[in-house]
């Protein structure tokens, strides 16, 4: 494995951490929009890119950290103290990013998929989430990429219609329009001071393998009949015969997989101009 002080992505990555407290200096308009420009460039489900994203400064930026510390006082301990922490990062920063989903994917996926409509909100507000939160992480990596700290204020949720009325965002605003829904509040700017982030646990304690038996009887499931309103799955079985040697087995088991997949390549190909990321 590469050793990750090497590569220079790897290295972005490993040295990310939260930051909490911003030295008094401007960012500039421009590394901000590589910023945006990087959390826009996440995979999206279906390729929606159902997000929206807001930039907070000045006046406004002070005002949204007022409004979060009155709010604080409506929550017990430790809720309304990370609360005023949260408001005094957004204060030190010189800017800030909030994110939300548009709700532009709930409406599309029910539209698309030919199953019962509350299912159907529950997936895609799922994906929402999902695709969002890599525009999160995207943006998160760009800042520490450019020499600047950032921190995911996770705890805003908690006020989330607060927030989302302060932005003129309110859920259901428009009748039959699209419900969108808070998803971050980022404060973002030059540390105060260098240090390094927490520990992370070691590989050991968050990852489990599976692997292939020596003797092996494999099913595999293939994407198949797809539709441009539905997608329904079909089931092929390979049988591999034990071969002995694991080493063996495996390069059995690659070449009928391989043989598989090849099969029904036209037909996953149509599935992922539906469903592709």
């Amino acid at each position: 494995m590469e050793d990750h002080r090497s590569n220079e992505a790897l290295k972005v990555i490993h040295s990310r951490h939260s930051v909490r407290q911003f030295q008094d200096r401007p960012v500039d308009d421009a590394l901000i929009k590589t910023i945006l420009d990087s959390a826009n460039r996440a995979p999206s489900a279906h390729n929606q890119q159902s997000w929206k994203f807001i930039v907070i400064k000045g006046d406004k930026k002070r005002q949204l950290a007022e409004l979060v510390t009155e709010q604080s006082s409506n929550f017990p301990k430790p809720s309304s103290s990370i609360l005023r922490m949260a408001a005094r990062s957004i204060i030190s920063a010189p800017v800030v990013i909030a994110v939300m989903n548009t709700g532009t994917l709930i409406t599309h996926g029910t539209e698309l998929f030919s199953i019962e409509k509350e299912k159907a909100a529950d997936f895609f507000r799922t994906m929402e989430i999902q695709s969002s939160a890599a525009a999160v992480e995207n943006l998160l990596i760009a800042a520490t990429s450019l020499g600047l700290g950032s921190v995911w204020l996770g705890v805003l949720f908690l006020i989330k219609d607060n927030v989302l009325e302060f932005f003129g965002e309110q859920k259901g605003k428009v009748p039959g329009a699209p419900r969108g829904e808070f998803m971050a509040v980022i404060p973002i700017g030059y540390p105060l001071e260098a240090r390094e982030g927490p520990k992370k646990k070691s590989l050991e304690y968050v990852v489990r393998y599976l692997s292939i038996a020596a003797a092996v009887t494999a099913s595999f499931i293939v994407l198949s009949g797809c539709g441009k309103t539905e997608a329904q799955g079909r089931t092929e079985t390979v049988n591999i015969e034990a071969l002995g040697a694991v080493g063996q087995n495996s390069t059995a088991v690659r070449r009928s997989v391989d043989k598989v997949l090849n099969a029904n390549d036209a037909r996953n190909r149509e599935a992922e101009s539906i469903i592709g990321r």
